[in-house]
């Protein structure tokens, strides 16, 4: 049985480091739908009459088991910027944000358009007391075998810097060579974007995302040079995000530009988001077994990197 915490109790979960300079996340939702059938999207499983039974109640449950882990990660105030990956739209986050956990945190939202065939969608959650957007746009993945989930950019200030931020979902490792080009041809296209900024003298970047792809693979450290990575040594130490197959993978990754120096970097995974019933204390209790809602969180643990107070 998965443990349930109620959201009073989310405080004795948060991390510990909430002292020290503004925090980031980023969490994979593990299919974050909604329950109406879009007709233009291959949405018709996370139906009430689909093959995952996707009804009203199940969602309402996946609003709180969500909301519960953003609550959990840097109480009392929660991370200046949130990205989330596997998001439909932007009426799930409206939702999200006016559950009671987050009601009162003073978060905004946006959201990507050009998602999957599916509909699964990347988006910035951000807290308007510390982070004012100006801008966002997405950038189209140019598709190998079928079409992939945009990058969202979206600048703003953070502080007084104006940041340029970039929540990525690449390509699943699924489908062998065609999926290691996707993931490349999407590092790419995020690195001449990056190659971009730098060239016009922007040099507050955050680049953030589930990568499919671990620290050290190629598309990595090859193709976006010159970017910090605090989650290197974590992976170095044996630590992880998820599981593919049998295989422990750090996925969820934050990197940042020289120009913003960390304090640290942490996997977020409180005990009552982990997996209890094999005993794989590092392995995430999932929203679903199959096609059975199974009442827990996601198939990711989130990431979280604290900034250096300036």
């Amino acid at each position: 049985m998965l443990l349930f915490i109620p959201s009073a109790m989310a405080a004795l979960f948060s991390c510990s480091k909430q002292k020290k300079g503004i925090s980031l996340a980023f969490y994979n939702c593990e299919n974050f739908f909604d329950t109406v059938n879009n007709p233009a999207k291959d949405d018709d499983e996370f139906t009430p009459g689909g093959t995952y039974r996707y009804t009203r109640t199940i969602y309402r449950k996946k609003l709180h088991n969500t909301a519960m882990v953003l609550a959990s990660i840097d109480v009392p105030d929660g991370p200046a910027l949130t990205g989330l990956s596997e998001v439909e739209n932007i009426s799930i986050l409206n939702d999200l944000l006016h559950t009671p956990e987050l009601k009162r945190r003073g978060y905004g939202a946006i959201c990507a358009t050009q998602g999957d065939a599916r509909g699964m969608n990347v988006a910035l959650l951000y807290k308007k007391k510390s982070f004012r957007p100006l801008t966002h746009k997405e950038w189209t993945i140019p598709p190998v075998d079928k079409a992939t989930r945009s990058i969202l950019e979206v600048c703003g200030l953070l502080g007084q810097d104006t940041t340029y931020i970039f929540i990525n979902h690449w390509p699943s490792r699924r489908g062998g060579a065609a999926a290691v080009l996707a993931r490349r041809v999407a590092a790419r296209t995020l690195s001449e974007r990056l190659k971009e900024l730098y060239g016009n003298g922007r040099q507050h970047i955050i680049v953030m995302g589930d990568f499919n792809d671990n620290p050290e693979d190629s598309s990595m450290t090859q193709e976006l040079q010159g970017l910090n990575n605090p989650f290197m040594q974590l992976r170095k130490a044996g630590q992880g995000t998820e599981y593919f197959g049998s295989t422990l993978n750090l996925f969820d990754q934050i990197l940042l530009s020289p120009s913003y120096a960390y304090d640290s970097a942490a996997i977020f995974s409180p005990d009552f988001i982990k997996n209890h019933r094999r005993g794989h204390t590092n392995e995430p209790a999932r929203s679903f077994r199959g096609k059975e809602f199974a009442n827990g969180y996601s198939d990711h643990f989130p990431v979280v990197v604290w900034l250096k107070h300036k």
